[in-house]
C-alpha cells in the first residue's frame, strides 16, 4: 500500500512550527508496511488543500492529513476532504 501525507498550517510554510507529526507518521507508516511517496505542505487555503487531496487520491491508497498545531477553531480539514470528493459533511 502507498500513501501520502499532506500537513496543513502557514505555520508550517512559514517556518514557525516544525512539522514533526509528518516525521512521526510516516516512521509509524513504514512500520507497517506502507510506503510512504510523498509528504506535502499546504498552508490553511481550503481550495489548495481540495487540489492537493484530489491529486493525491490519483496517485495513492491512502492519504493522511495532519496540521501544525493540531485541531483550531478555523481548521478546514473536514470541508475540503468533503468537497475533494463530493461528500456532505
Amino acid at each position: 500500500m502507498n500513501a501520502e501525507i499532506i500537513a496543513t498550517g502557514h505555520e508550517l510554510i512559514q517556518g514557525g512550527t516544525v512539522d514533526t507529526n509528518s516525521a512521526f507518521i510516516a516512521r509509524t507508516l513504514a512500520g507497517l508496511g506502507i510506503s510512504v511517496q510523498r509528504i506535502t505542505l499546504i498552508g490553511d487555503d481550503t481550495a489548495q488543500f481540495v487540489d492537493c487531496l484530489r491529486q493525491s487520491a490519483s496517485r495513492v491508497n491512502l492519504i493522511l492529513t495532519t496540521g501544525g498545531l493540531g485541531p483550531t477553531i478555523d481548521d478546514k480539514t473536514r470541508p475540503a476532504v468533503a468537497e475533494a470528493f463530493h461528500r456532505e459533511l
